[in-house]
């Protein structure tokens, strides 16, 4: 099996402890399915970097992806790196996440 083109950044583990934590209160088997769809997405951005979006006003090298259902509300913030990609942050797409990305919540 090949290895995961893909690394989280410390920001990203707190941000999918908090999605995790919100969605297993609601309902846990739903939880597991989002967990497990961005993990899913995860591996599609490492293997193809250039899917998401450019977002360079907001941050030099910052691209965005919105994963198919049931993870489509949350966006994923993330860069390109020699080995594939960093996620350096995953955002509830209600979340005002362009301007936390703007003060430096990266």
């Amino acid at each position: 099996m090949k290895p995961a083109a893909y690394r989280l950044s410390k920001q990203c583990a707190p941000d999918l402890d908090g999605i995790a934590d919100y969605l297993i209160a609601q309902n846990e088997r739903a939880a597991k399915r989002v967990v497990a769809a961005l993990f899913d997405a995860f591996e599609v951005l490492g293997e193809n970097p250039e899917a998401g979006e450019r977002r360079d006003e907001l941050r030099a090298g910052l691209r965005v992806f919105s994963p198919r259902p049931p993870a489509h509300n949350y966006v994923i913030c993330y860069s390109q790196t020699r080995q594939g990609v960093e996620i350096s942050r995953v955002f509830h797409g209600a979340r005002d996440w362009m301007q936390l990305i703007r003060r430096g919540n990266r």
